[in-house]
């Protein structure tokens, strides 16, 4: 058996004696379309979807470049468009002080979220945006804010919460100056964040929107769900206010790398011995790096429990960041903070500015006369081909090991 201790490959893990195969077929009946179109997508990767070919015009040398999937669930090219997404962040943003916020959920409530992948989301960042831009109104100003869900914890546990990166301030509500607020006390914003959580999750509820999960299916009346809600008032609702930031670099490069990247690094998997992976995280009670040994099976399972909706977004901006309104009050705020307008850098993400980034080789420069090769030809697999694959293939494991039919996902 062969055992692999040093970096290991998600995609290997996942095509390991068909062990993503394998999982498709154990939970068919389950499995979403954003889980299967992202894990197809990303083990189609250099070797699925169409190349580029190039060839010297000096020499006549030949070289065939795969094309990547672009999808946030893999590895190799998920760090790009995390890179890309935080530069155009960093550029939009104001040079002023931040605070780094962070909104959790009692465990107990995890559970919902599971249920309803869409609409629990939509609540937690309906009621953080809600809570901080009234205390702001209350104090006369408007906030920048960018808010990121982050589903899990340490070791992949189900954990959801939100990451919020905040101006200590905003610009004031009559748009002519900066008022700073570096101080959001944690008595009054929480009860705040708490009480609106709750009040979206019973208004949903009673609309028929709230899928009750199987765990508490004797909830079927608004008066039983709200019976139900009355022990989360009572809870610890842990909301994190107190980290100050001169400059929201660091965080948005924080958010970028968790939300634009799968849920573990690979640098973060110690060992790989065709059965069992060994992730190493830090345990957040101790500070200490912490070891965990998963077979294949949980291993996968821990990964694409994670993969979001399709096309729903796990980035929000809000208040004077907001893409309704940023427009027309980022030019105000830099008004009111004597500020230029800030200078966008061109940051166009391509295979061969990135392969030279990772390894100081242009991969277009002939291995032979050095000379920049030029495109020949081209093969574009259309992803529309990948859906109805996946499409096919669910098909054909839903018929055969469940006699079930299958008319196809949206």
């Amino acid at each position: 058996m062969e055992v692999i201790t040093g970096p290991v490959s998600i995609k290997k893990i996942f095509l390991c004696q068909e062990a993503w195969i394998h999982f498709w077929i154990k939970y068919a009946l389950k499995l979403r379309w954003a889980i299967l179109y992202n894990v197809v997508k990303m083990l189609s990767c250099r070797s699925g979807l169409g190349y580029s070919r190039y060839i010297c015009p000096g020499c006549g040398e030949t070289k065939k470049i795969y094309h990547t999937c672009k999808s946030r669930f893999c590895s190799s090219c998920g760090k790009p468009y995390a890179d890309k997404w935080s530069e155009e962040s960093l550029n939009a943003l104001l040079d002023v002080s931040y605070k780094h916020l962070f909104f959790t959920i009692p465990e107990e409530l995890r559970i919902w979220f599971l249920y309803n992948k869409k609409l629990m989301p939509q609540i937690i960042f309906t009621a953080v945006r809600t809570a901080l831009l009234k205390y702001c109104k209350d104090r006369n100003f408007v906030p920048g804010m960018i808010m990121a869900l982050h589903s899990f914890g340490s070791a992949l546990k189900h954990n959801p919460h939100v990451h919020v990166i905040i101006t200590a301030g905003g610009l004031s509500l009559d748009n002519t100056k900066w008022t700073p607020q570096f101080v959001i006390p944690h008595s009054v914003i929480k009860p705040m964040y708490q009480y609106n959580f709750l009040k979206l999750m019973s208004k949903n509820f009673k609309d028929g929107k709230l899928k009750v999960p199987k765990e508490h299916r004797h909830i079927k009346t608004p008066e039983t769900f709200e019976s139900y809600l009355t022990q989360f008032h009572r809870k610890k609702w842990y909301v994190g206010l107190g980290e100050s930031l001169k400059e929201a670099s660091s965080k948005v490069r924080y958010i970028a790398r968790y939300t634009r990247r799968p849920v573990v690094a690979e640098s973060k998997l110690k060992n790989f011995d065709e059965k069992t992976v060994t992730v190493v995280y830090v345990d957040k009670t101790t500070k200490r790096k912490t070891e965990k040994i998963f077979t294949i099976e949980e291993f996968i399972k821990g990964l694409v429990t994670h993969i979001p909706e399709q096309n729903f977004k796990i980035i929000r901006n809000a208040g004077i960041f907001s893409n309704r309104t940023k427009g027309e009050k980022l030019p105000l705020a830099r008004q009111a903070l004597n500020m230029p307008k800030p200078t966008f850098r061109e940051n166009k993400t391509t295979y061969r500015k990135m392969y030279y980034q990772a390894y100081g080789i242009d991969p277009l420069q002939c291995p032979k006369c050095k000379k920049e090769m030029l495109l020949y030809d081209h093969n574009i697999v259309p992803l529309q081909n990948l859906k109805n694959d996946i499409n096919e293939k669910h098909a054909s494991i839903l018929s055969h090991f469940y006699k079930a039919e299958f008319a196809g996902f949206p």
